[in-house]
């Protein structure tokens, strides 16, 4: 039980750490092409 819960845990994580580089690079990206 504690095993599953921590895998949930981990990939609720992982995924939000995911979208939140995505969005940074994202960012980065209009940045250096638009001279925001």
């Amino acid at each position: 039980m504690g095993c599953s819960s921590t895998r949930t845990l981990i990939s609720s994580i992982s995924q939000t750490f995911s979208t939140h580089v995505e969005r940074l690079f994202f960012i980065n990206f209009i940045e250096v092409n638009f001279g925001a």
